[in-house]
């Protein structure tokens, strides 16, 4: 009987709302009132006058004066803006006058300000020009409207639409057929790798590539392997970009080639150009069928190969399209498979090269250590080798053996059947910052119900320290199915088609843990999607 699992607490979102009632204004200090007109700058003599004055005659008597003053003020009051046209039209004409009557304006308005007391006196200022900006104010006002401030915003960073967006079948593809096969001329398809920085996607089956473009819709190329018996079972794509990843000291810093490698049934390593659509090179060692390929993220021209041959190889395949393909490529490592274990069927490595996991037929993972000082002694192979190749001179070199540092056994504590496929996370080339399962390891056995996401720091033969464990249905004795990882953007999905057709997404980066029942086993998550 099955044990009724705990359910999962249902996540609730509380919001706040608070009253919008608009932005809040800055308080200003209250204006001040006034009587006075607003005072005005004559252009010629630069005097301020506070009230208009009268200085047409220089023979009117200090009452007059003071009539005319009162008028004004009169008028000024019961209409501002006529008043004020007046004062202008009278600066101007008081302009020529005051110019040759400037002596006796200026006795005539002290024998005003003397015999009068009921009129408040009137201030004349010292001459002084019009209010100029500073030199620096103006030179900054100057290289503002040259050079407008323009606002930078920081580019908004949107999530991964796999777990947000639906999705249908749009359209249904086909185009892979052996002529070996008898059964409505029909193949499997193995593998699906995208090409780096470009929307074309390789898919491999029977002896034939396709190359499909997602944007189209449909396939664009097609390769077809000379020797009829191969059977691609495997892909995967590098990057070549400048002189050092190229080889070439002539080529520019952003001169890139995309370069795809196949195996499978023959064990043969092939590497392709897609510009060329050609077979260029053949990479020769493994002796049965290869399962798996992948490039290193840091040594773009590293390849990992993993063979039924109980061996794992590491290849530099060296700069494409060359005449001389003798001494283009090289073996540089291998790495053998212990005895007590079964063929293997999957593996990964870390991107900094510094473990390797192997995933056996039998439920077996076998764990290779790479130190520093091994790296560095495989580069150092790598560049003397390229130098005699400049040189024209051949010299053989040995292939360096690694040994395994553990295995971990199958069983009810780890993996039970075929592992189908394994994955360490952290893999992304763009990182903010690290996450809580950079280096974690994903795995899942056909024969299991689970699919299981552990650390290999804290895990020893007999206890897997487990952090999350995910649902996954019945094999129904089918084995081989491969999963993707997708990091980015701090988010970690991982999508696996099951064995009905239907593709399963699961959020691993969510921070969620797997709890431990009573019954002492791991709390299970049923997927986020399913399509």
């Amino acid at each position: 009987m099955k044990k009724k699992k705990t359910p999962l607490p249902k996540a609730t979102l509380s919001s706040t709302t608070e009253k919008n009632n608009g932005p809040i204004k800055r308080p200003r200090a209250p204006k001040k009132t006034t009587t006075l007109p607003k005072p005005l700058i004559n252009s010629n003599n630069a005097t301020m006058l506070k009230k208009p004055m009268d200085t047409t005659t220089t023979t009117t008597t200090t009452t007059a004066t003071t009539e005319k003053k009162r008028k004004m003020t009169d008028r000024v009051d019961s209409d501002k803006k006529q008043k004020l046209n007046h004062i202008s039209s009278l600066s101007l004409t008081n302009n020529a006058d005051s110019q040759t009557t400037t002596t006796t304006t200026t006795t005539t308005t002290a024998a005003a300000t003397a015999t009068t007391t009921t009129v408040k006196p009137t201030k004349t200022f010292t001459r002084r020009k019009p209010k100029v900006q500073s030199q620096s104010a103006s030179t900054m006002n100057s290289n503002t409207q040259s050079k407008p401030q323009v606002k930078t915003f920081k580019k908004r960073i949107e999530p991964l639409p796999l777990l947000r967006h639906s999705y249908k079948l749009s359209s249904i593809l086909k185009g892979h057929a052996s002529d070996n096969s008898n059964n409505n001329n029909s193949s499997n398809l193995w593998a699906c790798e995208f090409e780096p920085t470009t929307g074309l996607v390789a898919l491999c089956g029977a002896n034939n590539i396709l190359f499909l473009n997602v944007q189209l819709g449909r396939y664009v190329k097609k390769y077809t392997h000379i020797e009829p018996k191969e059977e691609f079972l495997c892909l995967s794509w590098t990057q070549l970009i400048g002189p050092k990843d190229l080889l070439d000291e002539n080529a520019v810093e952003d001169a890139q080639c995309n370069i795809l490698a196949a195996a499978g049934q023959l064990g043969s390593i092939k590497l392709f150009n897609t510009l060329q659509n050609e077979c260029f090179r053949y990479l020769f060692g493994h002796q049965k069928q290869v399962r798996k390929l992948q490039f290193s993220k840091s040594k773009p021209r590293w390849l990992f190969s993993c063979s039924e041959d109980m061996t794992v190889r590491l290849w530099d395949i060296g700069p494409p399209n060359v005449n001389d393909q003798n001494n283009s490529s090289m073996c540089l490592a291998k790495f053998s498979l212990p005895s007590q274990v079964s063929e293997p069927s999957a593996f990964c490595i870390t991107p900094k090269l510094s473990m390797m996991m192997v995933g056996c037929m039998q439920g077996e993972m076998v764990r290779y250590d790479i130190k520093p000082s091994d790296i560095r002694k495989l580069e150092n192979e790598t560049n003397n080798d390229n130098n005699n190749n400049n040189t024209n001179e051949t010299t053989s070199h040995s292939i360096k053996t690694f040994k395994h540092k553990l295995i971990y056994p199958s069983g009810n504590e780890w993996h039970e059947g075929y592992i189908d496929d394994m994955y360490i996370l952290g893999q992304q080339q763009e990182r903010s910052k690290s996450h809580t399962l950079d280096h974690f390891i994903v795995s899942r056995g056909s024969d299991d119900f689970e699919t299981l996401v552990w650390d290999p720091k804290k895990s020893t033969q007999t206890d897997a320290d487990i952090a999350i464990s995910l649902e996954w249905p019945d094999s129904e004795n089918h084995a081989g199915l491969r999963m993707k990882v997708v990091e980015q953007q701090g988010e970690k999905v991982l999508l696996a088609g099951d064995y009905k057709g239907q593709i399963r997404i699961f959020n691993i980066g969510n921070d969620r843990k797997s709890r431990t029942l009573d019954d002492g086993t791991k709390e299970r998550f049923p997927p986020t999607k399913v399509s």
